[in-house]
């Protein structure tokens, strides 16, 4: 059995590359992947594996178990048939390194293997990873730099078609119910559009590769196909210059060329060199290269593959357009980099969730949105992204929590990076997006199911992910389609693609076995039920995109109040209400509660009495509507949990209220400060009321021409206060009506 230990001294190449020296040159971790091998070696963090291993399963199953312990990626020199009694002279034609952009165990270098392929110090955080993908979209284009074949180490070998037999390679096979052996699970596809406008490099698994509508090498092909070409020009690149892949998984804008901004990430132009057997340019440092056409009309089975999600299922291999190989040229003694996806951290995480990360908060900031910083969890497989917001600017430019939701969400789902990204959640800036633990908390905590999400239900998505693509068709027509989905309520077959032991020479991996997953509709439905209600800004309730959850715990800053003289409402209001009976009750009741003049409290709903005595009685002469009578259905006692202080919004205490009237029709609940004996004072952020001794009791914020009080976790519930309308809230009641309705 292996043991998984750094690399000691005598193993270590000797030519050790100081990425400080070698930081904006042609031979820095960024543009040569050797390189990368040696800096990784020089940081104890890589592992060079002599004994003989079986590319069948063995491989994957040590590469998974990297991912899950953060060991040092394991590079493989000694490659052997599954059949231990035969011998293959292509068995050692490449090396084989796994977890090529894995994590680290320390938590100060935790992303160094990301950040030495961009030309950053092991210690940079995700911002300052971010950052740089940022700095480079917008930095000018260094176009690539050509140059002669003679001189590029990819093309010290040449094999032309007739030598090329890709069957006998030892490609590996990494999961069990993998369709074949994927030469390619880390590289990248180069393609250019016929007019040469647009070079495509782009990241796409390869057995055949599959070509999906909304791919960039999808619509590449397509522009041939309508051009009247049988073929599209293609190359595989196995791997070129590290900081290609991330601008491979980079979600650009389509029709922008990448290559030029591979050598605004690395600091340095790019040197290509031309293809042998057609016109496009790859890495001239290449390890690997493929070339190749991709045919407009025949097509070969492909899949199925152990995905980014983490699972595997064992469907039937669609047809995928049938790839050529017309030459192959590689280095002396060449590296095949590998990713075997699963439950995450895996390159299917780290490479792709930086890019598009970077691609979302870029758009967010350039949107003017009041936005910190996003990050795309790995744990979450890609499938979610949390923006962090800065309450304090949030709450300078008024926007509601509806209005934040709609802003970013459009955004977000309007990129090719949201295409990619089917749930969107907004916390407030005292939550660390890049720690998962905080995450879950909040949404653990914050996020009430049924209230506080927005559904983008016809936006176009990336069409992999399982609670789309295993649901019915009658359920989801259309997976690549919207995310408001009900998970089947049938049975499925899954196999879980995240195990890692291993037994024996024949690399039998235990822990990919299959599993059973039931599925309710009505558990499922709950989760997607919108329910939208204007808010104050500064509602830590936030809701986004698919499902979302309430975000920010802790009002920071405050738009200033504005005075309105009470008038009465610009339309008629209705005097009966039709209940939303679709939702919860709790979703039901008002927590509207509105300071108000007059001598009585209020309440809108019976749920909150905490004591309660029925009566009839109608009062003839109110303020709500003066043309009709007003029907009080009961007396009784409300006990009412607030917010005391802005300086400290998790200070609470209870207002037992007394005497409040029932009146079902009312458009909100009133509560009456002088009745309850407090005294009030006005700040232009709020008003506040204190105790005989001073001390703080409540805080209203400004809402719809009034205020209204601030309940602890601002619950929500129904409304029917508009902002924009005025209304009239205090009631007075004569002194013979008040007699017969509290004695």
């Amino acid at each position: 059995m292996f043991r998984l230990k750094p690399t000691n001294s005598s193993l270590r190449s000797t030519r050790h590359i100081s990425t400080a020296q070698i930081r904006k040159t042609k031979d820095s971790p960024a543009l040569n992947f050797r390189s990368l091998l040696s800096a990784l070696r020089s940081e104890n963090d890589l592992i060079d594996i002599t004994q003989p291993i079986s590319p069948h399963l063995e491989i994957g199953a040590l590469t998974r178990r990297v991912y899950e312990t953060s060991s040092p990626p394991p590079l493989f020199h000694n490659l052997t048939t599954t059949n231990t009694t035969t011998t293959n002279p292509t068995n050692n034609l490449f090396k084989i390194l796994g977890a090529p952009v894995g994590l680290r165990q320390d938590p100060l270098t935790r992303y160094g293997r990301i950040a030495l392929q961009l030309n950053l110090p092991s210690t940079a955080t995700p911002l300052d990873i971010l950052n740089k993908l940022m700095t480079a979209k917008h930095s000018p284009p260094l176009p690539p730099t050509p140059i002669p074949s003679s001189t590029a180490p990819g093309k010290q070998n040449i094999l032309p078609a007739h030598k090329t037999n890709l069957t006998k390679w030892p490609i590996p096979t990494l999961h069990p119910l993998d369709g074949g052996a994927y030469v390619g699970t880390y590289g990248f596809h180069i393609l250019r559009s016929p007019d040469h406008s647009w070079t495509s490099w782009s990241i796409s698994r390869t057995l055949v590769a599959p070509i999906m509508p909304g791919q960039y090498i999808a619509q590449v092909h397509q522009q041939w196909i309508d051009h009247g070409a049988q073929d599209t020009p293609w190359a595989l690149v196995l791997d070129g210059p590290p900081a290609a892949a991330f601008v491979g998984g980079m979600p650009l804008p389509s029709g922008i060329s990448e290559d030029g901004y591979v050598g605004a990430l690395a600091d340095s132009p790019l040197e290509v060199v031309k293809c042998e057997t057609n016109d496009l340019h790859v890495p001239a440092n290449a390890e690997i290269v493929l070339e190749g056409r991709i045919s407009a009309t025949k097509t070969v089975p492909e899949g199925p593959m152990a995905e980014y999600h983490g699972y595997a299922f064992p469907d039937e291999p669609v047809p995928e357009p049938r790839i050529t190989v017309d030459c192959v040229t590689y280095r002396d003694d060449p590296v095949l980099p590998i990713c075997v996806a699963g439950t995450a951290p895996d390159e299917t995480h780290t490479l792709w969730g930086a890019a598009i990360s970077a691609e979302i908060l870029d758009a967010l900031r350039g949107a003017g949105l009041p936005v910190r910083m996003v990050w795309m969890p790995f744990e979450t497989q890609c499938c979610w992204v949390v923006v962090s917001v800065d309450v304090g600017e949030l709450g300078r430019t008024g926007w509601g929590t509806e209005e934040l939701s709609r802003r970013v969400g459009e955004v977000v789902f309007g990129t090719h990076a949201g295409w990619e990204a089917p749930k969107v959640f907004v916390v407030g800036d005292d939550v660390d997006v890049t720690d998962t633990k905080q995450v879950v908390w909040a949404m653990a905590t914050r996020w009430r199911p049924g209230a506080d999400e927005v559904v983008f239900g016809d936006v176009r998505g990336l069409p992999m992910v399982p609670y789309m693509t295993r649901a019915g068709r009658a359920e989801v027509p259309d997976p690549g389609r919207g995310g408001k989905t009900r998970a089947p309520s049938f049975p499925m077959q899954l196999a879980r693609c995240g195990g890692s032991q291993w037994h024996g020479r024949n690399g039998q991996i235990a822990g990919f076995g299959e599993f059973q997953m039931r599925f309710s509709s009505a558990s499922a439905t709950a989760f997607h039920t919108p329910q939208l209600s204007p808010s104050h800004p500064l509602d830590p309730l936030f809701c986004t995109s698919l499902l979302t959850f309430p975000a920010i715990s802790h009002p920071i800053d405050h738009p200033k109040m504005t005075t309105r003289a009470l008038s009465p409402p610009t339309s008629p209001l209705p005097t009966k209400r039709t209940k939303a009976t679709h939702l919860p009750p709790s979703a039901r009741i008002c927590y509207d509660w509105m300071i108000v003049q007059g001598n009585c409290h209020y309440a809108r709903d019976r749920a909150i009495f905490s004591t309660y005595r029925p009566i009839t009685r109608r009062l003839k002469h109110n303020m709500f509507n003066p043309h009709e009578e007003l029907e009080v259905a009961g007396v009784g006692t409300v006990q009412m949990a607030v917010v005391r202080s802005l300086e400290n919004p998790f200070e609470t205490t209870v207002l037992e209220l007394h005497d409040v009237l029932h009146i079902p029709e009312a458009v909100c609940n009133g509560f009456n400060p002088l009745l309850y004996g407090s005294s009030m004072s006005c700040t232009a952020e709020a008003w506040t009321g204190a105790d005989v001794a001073g001390c703080p009791l409540w805080v209203a914020l400004p809402f719809a021409g009034g205020s209204r009080l601030v309940l602890p976790g601002n619950p929500r519930g129904e409304t029917e206060i508009i902002e924009g309308r005025y209304y009239t809230l205090s009631l007075y009641v004569s002194p013979e009506e008040r007699r017969e309705l509290v004695g």
